[in-house]
């Protein structure tokens, strides 16, 4: 969360990880990234063993703050 904006967000099952980019323009460049993951509306579903992939996060922060100035 940067001030009032979310960046992402996450939940978790026995199953898998759910995975929500809020800013749907940041989503959509980085959609890519997401190849071979199911991938609904507004999240990804992520295998529960997902290996964090840091630049990916950091993308989206980076992407997602720049977006909002």
């Amino acid at each position: 969360k940067v001030g009032d904006h979310y960046i992402f967000g996450v939940s978790a099952t026995k199953d898998y990880l759910l995975f929500g980019i809020w800013n749907q323009d940041v989503h959509k460049q980085l959609a890519d990234r997401f190849t071979g993951l199911m991938q609904l509306k507004k999240t990804v579903r992520l295998p529960a063993d997902w290996k964090v992939d840091t630049k990916l996060l950091d993308d989206i922060v980076r992407l997602s703050v720049g977006a909002r100035r």
